[in-house]
């Protein structure tokens, strides 16, 4: 068991809590705060044993790597997906451009130059 030294939102005091989970200072935990109720809270110490001033405990350690990945994994996505969409949009010019050599000679001549600009 470790005594752990937590800082609440908008707080300036720090109160002592008996922690039994690995935790390290910089984590969020969440104590069962005696106005406010299940609160989260952020670790500022953490020491082994129990100090006289904890004599409540941490309901539980913040975990929230599952959720960060979630986080990176969408804005991944999102990423692909813009560039999925600039893909799409490139070949539908180029679709276009392409009906109207068919169908244009003049069309066909200024695309060939482009053509030959872009090589």
């Amino acid at each position: 068991m470790k005594t752990v030294t937590v800082k609440f939102p908008k707080s300036v005091d720090m109160y002592d809590y008996m922690c039994p989970d690995p935790v390290k200072a910089g984590q969020i935990v969440v104590v069962d705060a005696p106005r406010t109720g299940y609160t989260c809270a952020e670790v500022m110490k953490v020491e082994d044993g129990i100090s006289a001033r904890a004599y409540k405990r941490v309901v539980c350690v913040v975990d929230d790597t599952r959720y960060k990945a979630a986080l990176e994994a969408e804005a991944s996505r999102q990423q692909i997906i813009a560039e999925l969409r600039k893909i799409e949009e490139n070949v539908r010019e180029e679709e276009r451009l392409r009906y109207l050599a068919d169908k244009d000679p003049r069309a066909k001549d200024l695309i060939e130059r482009l053509d030959k600009l872009a090589a």
